[in-house]
């Protein structure tokens, strides 16, 4: 799929719904907009429509960022009084 500002896919959402979701009538609809060569594909009318009903936005949505446990402030504290307690015992169960 090619790469749409966020007004082109906004336009693309809107003629999809304006013609009652179907894609072949909303790709008539934007080629007044797009121009016969440069309208998106059917396929790209789908993908847009499907990833707008679940997410709500018409961005790409990011995957979420993984946040790390392992070293907190408190994680540390806690090793650190195992091992100063326990000095034979691993810290790794």
């Amino acid at each position: 799929m090619a790469e749409y500002k966020t007004e082109q896919r906004v336009k693309i959402i809107q003629a999809y719904y304006e013609n009652g979701k179907s894609r072949k009538n909303t790709l008539c609809a934007l080629r007044e907009y797009f121009g016969v060569q440069n309208r998106p594909s059917e396929r790209t009318v789908w993908n847009l429509a499907k990833t707008f009903e679940q997410t709500g936005f018409v961005s790409n949505a990011k995957a979420p960022q993984h946040t790390s446990r392992g070293s907190s402030e408190q994680n540390i504290a806690n090793v650190r009084e195992n091992v100063t307690e326990k000095p034979r015992t691993s810290i790794r169960h």
